[in-house]
């Protein structure tokens, strides 16, 4: 019986080839997402100085919405209004481009440390007060970042819609602080990233201790 257990193990080299493996993919896909996300940037930064930009605001439904669905339609909400602007001059357009780059290297410096994280781990040497701080780091600027992004992409998209001469009384989209599924995400990330570094400080206080002992 114990002998059958044991055959059904697959043995510790397999899981840590498996183990490796895995962490590389998740390596290739973090670089992959830098790259990407500095692609991105860079197009949308080009564009936004050339007074071209997308917005994506979320809808004012009218009250008439419903009413010409037909008479079986009691409630109707468009979730987003998107629309892409041009000739917008560069005085408008500088909050929207501020803050797309900050946003982009938050988000990049998120996705390298995790990156970072991923190598440490497949060189087994996870824990360490450079990765504790950067957990931290990250923690606080993802939540802090959840809350002060909302202000900040208001102002740019007011700025924006200002300059075009768009009227902001009676559009059918809104314009202010707005807590997104994104600015969520933020959130999520920046307090999973809080309870990992209270993690990695005992990690690495255990694991100082540990190697004193040897």
């Amino acid at each position: 019986m114990n002998a059958a257990i044991l055959s059904a193990t697959p043995p510790r080299g397999a899981l840590r080839a498996m183990e490796k493996g895995g962490l590389i993919t998740v390596m290739v896909l973090l670089g992959l997402g830098v790259t990407l996300l500095a692609v991105v940037m860079v197009v949308a930064v080009v564009l936004a100085a050339n007074g071209m930009t997308f917005l994506s605001l979320p809808s004012s439904t009218s009250p008439e919405g419903p009413n010409l669905l037909g008479s079986n339609v009691t409630d109707a909400t468009f979730d987003s209004f998107s629309m892409t602007v041009h000739g917008v001059s560069i005085s408008a357009m500088t909050p929207w481009i501020f803050t797309l780059i900050l946003g982009c290297l938050v988000l990049a410096a998120t996705l390298v440390f995790f990156l970072v994280l991923a190598l440490r781990l497949y060189r087994g040497r996870p824990f360490g007060r450079l990765i504790t701080a950067g957990l931290a780091t990250i923690a606080v600027v993802n939540i802090a970042g959840a809350f002060v992004f909302p202000a900040l992409f208001s102002v740019a998209s007011r700025s924006i819609l200002v300059d075009l001469g768009i009227p902001l009384d009676g559009a059918p989209f809104k314009v202010g602080y707005l807590f997104t599924e994104a600015d969520m995400a933020s959130l999520v990330v920046g307090v999973i990233c809080a309870l990992f570094a209270g993690a990695f400080h005992i990690g690495t206080r255990l694991q100082r201790e540990t190697e004193g002992l040897v």
